[in-house]
Parts: structure tokens; sequence; C-alpha cells
């Protein structure tokens, strides 16, 4: 931040990568202050959502010593006995919550609780912290490239309250501020979670046959924080990002299906058909697995077979809510969002139910033998 001061030489206001500003902000314009943020509710500054004028460099350089002489403290920590010891000297100002606002967050006693303005999601278990990140962003509009060739692609289905529809029309709203186009249509409810997602390939196939062009899957709770532009580099017919996932899942699963490219190729098409004939397909009579163990299978089936050209995006391009914190990556796309969601938290644990089921009749019938 005090780099950022210097650069510019204007007053900078500092947000948290994984913030999302979702109201005006005209508390900045023309300000009476020189430095504002907010407190936790032990009192201590709050690092989320800080301003800084020029005339608070000493503040913001006190806080840069104090974190290294004392980096056991943590950064909010240092920034709060930097900011009790500048603050006589200049004109400060302690944000209302609405400006640093975590979901479900606890409140200090008697603080107000209206309109939200900043959302942070960092302390909530998001999987990923600000400060790790590389700058500047990676996978930055090239210069000279006005829009993505690339389609983004999604569907939802709310069978209980609004949070898919909800999710669907920010993730819309995030393709038109990046101006990348989007097609983003309201799926049919066959009664659950897996049920409902496995309509994913004849939702991609479809998207393919309207535009004509290469589509981007993107889980409609996922959170897309810059353009993926790279997908117009892509020359393969398919493009996943690999995963290490469970070894439990049979087979276990090497990519994920919430971010997957799609060329506007015979190649794709017969993958697609292939994932979509899986999905519609009952296993012993019923619908157990989700679609992204089908997509596994049909990825192991056409890499065996060569029918099609497969390729890797990076990690970052799908980068899990739920990883470790200490990866430094800076997703381009966050998924995983919805695993609070009751009827997709009862649809995994029966899946994994059955799954475990079926392991232990295959190791009683090998023990026998």
């Amino acid at each position: 931040m005090l780099n950022a001061l210097n650069r510019h030489n204007r007053p900078v206001l500092w947000l948290d990568a994984d913030s999302e500003v979702v109201a005006p902000l005209p508390i900045f314009d023309n300000p009476s202050f020189d430095f504002a943020a907010t407190r936790g509710v032990g009192g201590v500054l709050r690092s989320g959502t800080v301003y800084a004028a020029p005339a608070a460099r000493g503040l913001l350089a006190l806080a840069a010593r104090l974190c290294e002489q004392n980096p056991h403290l943590g950064h909010e920590k240092n920034l709060d006995t930097a900011y009790r010891r500048c603050r006589g000297q200049l004109r400060t100002k302690i944000l209302d919550h609405g400006y640093n606002r975590v979901p479900d967050q606890r409140l200090p006693k008697g603080s107000w609780a209206g309109t939200v303005y900043i959302l942070s999601n960092h302390k909530n278990g998001s999987g990923y912290h600000a400060a790790t990140f590389p700058s500047p962003p990676p996978n930055r509009r090239p210069v000279g490239k006005r829009t993505l060739r690339t389609v983004i692609a999604s569907f939802h289905v709310d069978d209980e309250g609004a949070f898919y529809r909800s999710a669907a029309k920010r993730l819309e709203t995030r393709c038109r501020d990046i101006g990348i186009a989007c097609d983003i249509v309201e799926g049919q409810s066959y009664g659950g979670w897996i049920e409902n997602c496995l309509q994913k390939p004849r939702c991609i196939l479809e998207a393919l046959d309207r535009h004509k062009r290469p589509v981007l899957w993107v889980d409609c709770d996922a959170r897309m924080h810059f353009g993926p532009w790279l997908c117009d580099d892509l020359t393969c017919d398919v493009a996943a990002v690999p995963y290490n996932g469970s070894p439990w899942n049979d087979p276990p699963l090497r990519i994920r299906s919430a971010v997957v490219w799609f060329n506007d190729t015979p190649g794709a098409r017969a993958f697609l058909k292939r994932w979509r004939e899986m999905c519609e397909r009952p296993v012993e009579g019923v619908r157990v697995l989700a679609d992204h163990h089908y997509l596994e299978m049909t990825w192991r089936e056409f890499e065996a077979s060569g029918k099609c050209t497969l390729g890797h995006m990076p990690e970052a391009m799908a980068f899990c809510v739920g990883d470790a914190t200490d990866k430094g990556i800076q997703p381009i796309i966050s998924i995983g969002l919805a695993k609070g969601i009751k009827s997709r938290r009862d649809a995994m644990a029966r899946m994994e139910q059955i799954k475990r089921q079926r392991r232990d009749a295959r190791e009683t019938v090998a023990g026998s033998q």
C-alpha cells in the first residue's frame, strides 16, 4: 500500500483481493480524513479495507517497520499499533463495518449493521489470502484485445431458496463488467442436486450449437476475479484444470468439472456426447454418481483412445475455496462456494455412503477369494 501511495502520490484505497464492492463509495470522494479503516471485534484495526492519503505515509511506513520487527504479531496488530501512535498527527476515521463486512460476521456490541458496501470473504473459509498474491494479477486483458472469443456458459436450478439464481446473476454481471460474452440459462429441476448437475454436458452442447465458437463452462456459484483470457490461446479440443482428488474416488479425480473449456470442434462434441451419455445412463438402476465422476471417466476414455486432443489449464483457473492457503495462487476463478447449500451436502453424503458401501462390498469379495 505504501508503494502504491508513493507511485501515484494520491489517495489509495486498499481492498483485499477477495473483496467485492457491492455499493457506491461516496465517502471516499473528497474525504475529510487522511486515514481510515474498520475495527474488528477485539478493537484492533482490520486491514481488508484501508484508506490512506499522502499525509498518512508516515503511518504506513511505521506499520511496515513494525511488521518487519514483529512478524509474530500479524499485520493487523502492527497496523493498529502504528495507527494509535500516529492518530494524533492525522485526520483519522473509523469506518463502519459495512465497508469490510464478512458474511455471518459477529459485530462488536452496539455497532451499526446497516448498508454493506464492501463484502469480504477471506476470513470465512475462502481458502486464500490476499497477502500471498503476486502483483500484477495474472491473465490481465492483453493489450489491444477487446473481448474474448470464448463464451462463458452456465446454468442454474434452484430447488431451495434463490441461491443459484442470485449466483448466476452475479456471474452474468461480472462477465458484462469484464467485457466478455456469457450464456447463462435456467435449467430444469430433476428433484435433486446430483440429478440437476447431470444436465451439464447437454447444456454445454447446446451452447456450442448456439454460438458456434469455443465455450468455457463455469459453475454458476463461482466467482470470476479476472477475465480468463488464456482460453483464446488454447488449441486443443478440451481443456480442464488438473486436480489431485481423493484416492477414495473410483476412479480418483484428476480434473475439476467446475471450469472446463470446449473448442468448437468435432472432437470436443464427441467428448461432450459421450459425457452426456454417461450422465444420462443409470448405474445399477439409480443415478448415483455426480457429473464430475462421469467427466473423469470420459476424460480417461478419450485419453486412452486419442479420439480428441486434451489439454490442461493452470490451477489458478479454478481454485477451490477449500484448498490450502499457502499455495500462493491468485485465482482467476474461485469455485466451490455452494458447499454449504443443504441440497448439495445431502447429495454428497448420500453419494459417499453408496460409494463406501460398494467399496466395502468389493473388499469383502476380494478377501474371500
